[in-house]
């Protein structure tokens, strides 16, 4: 049984892969993740966890790579080849006819030939979640966060956003190798929670990355074209410095994939472990086990639940999230899978992160937890033994399981600045709490930097603009936009600074 850690003291996809023949779905949104969710006429004739027609992986027997072996097969028995791999695996993924099959799997070179299947997507400002484990906060008595070290993403892309450091990426995903733009929108979410810095605030802010398109615009893709993604990590890890991958997709497992060598794609993921590269996974959004899915399932792997943070705060006091009064805050996601080969819990529920149109939207699931973690080992947490090594600041660890730290800066006791004297906490206040549409909510700051900027959000969209007084205070107004629906929201105030807090709205008719 894996000891879990639960990321949601002080600190800030699409999960739907597979392996052998298994099926995936993404991991997140207040929408849920939208790669659980296939938009599209062409994404709805396909489902995750099924095999691709005609489309195949073959993994060679020699332990180390061959052309020569390739192109025997190749010219033999006339294959149309459409990926060589030489690092995450050794073997091709190929069309082929079911004689084809039937004679690869007869040839003495070659250990399995399997199914290629089709993966989804798991269906940041200062979000909860980066203010829960205090990325926002110095550490170890610098300034203000640094950017970290270089991480990839294997995802649906990411789209050019003035908040992200893209230092290039690869499709595999078909079409232009060079075009790995997000036109879905789920990669850029994610590198926004792990990395943004302007608007939005990142566990790591400006940290490079790496984004490799290895789902299509739909929220899916093929088992191949991901393997293909790690292959390309692995391959440019000199010129990289690539020190963790974060994967927000993941599939439902029908065998016992338990060893390295029971699939193509744990064999893949093993061979990128062993590079040295960290592997971040969502567990999934089914409220099931995540031994059931992979590449949740794997111990190679940090597995990573959502939990619900509605004040970035421990203690249970924020109430419940947009999900309803069944989904409270400090508490699993009601949605987010569970189980022994879970390694993390991380905040996942309303989490704002960057839009692929340039702005901002809100997403849950555990897509938007895993990239937490990515975002931690990239600012320098050890993740250790499969992630069990748990020195992220905040944390405290007892008989093996890491427990929420009182001290968020949250309760009685005021948070410190590095200097070791008190700092007043950034508060919002809203009035009035209950508001029809079109009446005007006035908002007050204090305890914000002195002339911070700071950005009033309704569901991630701008309702005002404070600049705080040399005392850090400051107030605004803005009205209820005539298009909200009655019920319950969460009004952000968000700093240049990445400062934050949050104030509950409710919207009657």
């Amino acid at each position: 049984m894996r000891p879990v850690v639960w990321i949601g003291v002080v600190w800030f996809v699409i999960s739907g892969l597979v392996g052998g023949g298994l099926p995936s779905a993404p991991a997140g949104g207040s929408t849920s993740d939208s790669a659980w969710v296939a938009g599209t006429a062409q994404a709805r004739d396909r489902v995750a966890g099924q095999a691709i027609p005609g489309q195949y992986i073959v993994t060679l027997r020699q332990d180390e790579f061959s052309t020569q072996a390739v192109s025997n097969l190749r010219r033999r028995l006339d294959l149309r080849v459409d990926r060589v791999f030489d690092r995450a695996l050794n073997g091709f993924a190929a069309k082929l006819t079911p004689a084809e099959v039937s004679a690869l799997k007869a040839d003495p070179d070659v250990l399995r030939v399997e199914p290629d299947i089709w993966v989804e997507a798991h269906d940041a400002v200062l979000p909860t979640g980066v203010d829960r484990i205090g990325a926002d906060r110095p550490a170890n008595g610098e300034p203000s966060p640094q950017p970290g070290a270089p991480v990839a993403v294997l995802d649906t892309g990411i789209a050019e956003h003035p908040d992200l450091n893209v230092a290039g990426g690869y499709n595999c995903s078909g079409g232009s190798k060079s075009d790995y733009e997000d036109r879905n929108g789920h990669g850029t979410h994610v590198a926004g929670t792990i990395g943004a810095s302007g608007g939005i605030v990142g566990v790591a802010p400006g940290t490079p990355i790496r984004a490799f398109k290895v789902l299509g615009d739909s929220g899916f893709g093929s088992l191949s074209a991901v393997i293909c993604g790690l292959e390309w990590v692995i391959d440019t890890l000199d010129d990289t410095g690539v020190v963790a991958i974060n994967l927000s997709l993941g599939a439902p497992m029908d065998d016992n994939q338990t060893k390295c060598g029971s699939s193509s794609f744990h064999q893949a993921i093993c061979n990128t472990k062993r590079a040295g590269v960290a592997i971040v996974v969502a567990a999934g959004n089914d409220n099931k086990n995540a031994r059931g899915y992979v590449p949740a399932a794997y111990s190679q792997v940090i597995t990573v639940a959502a939990m619900t943070d509605t004040d970035g705060c421990a203690g249970g006091r924020g109430g419940h999230s947009s999900w309803g009064s069944r989904d409270r805050d400090d508490r699993k996601w009601i949605r987010s899978n569970f189980g022994s080969v879970v390694d993390v819990i991380a905040p996942g529920v309303d989490i704002e992160s960057t839009a692929h149109d340039g702005g901002y939207r809100e997403l849950s699931g555990t897509s938007m937890a895993a990239p937490h973690v990515t975002g931690a080992i990239a600012r320098g947490w050890d993740p250790g033994n499969g992630g069990r090594e748990r020195n992220i600041p905040g944390f405290k660890a007892d008989q093996g399981l890491v427990k929420l730290s009182s001290n968020t800066g949250c309760g009685d006791e005021p948070p410190v600045d590095p200097g070791g004297q008190p700092a007043d906490r950034p508060k919002l206040t809203i009035k009035p709490e209950t508001a029809a549409p079109r009446e005007r909510v006035r908002v007050m700051l204090s305890g914000f930097p002195a002339g911070d900027t700071v950005r009033i959000l309704l569901k991630g969209e701008r309702e005002d603009r404070v600049v705080t007084n040399g005392n850090g205070a400051g107030s605004g107004k803005f009205r209820v936009p005539s298009s909200r629906e009655p019920g319950r929201y969460v009004v952000r105030a968000v700093g240049k600074s990445g400062t934050s807090d949050s104030a509950k709205l409710r919207i009657r008719d």
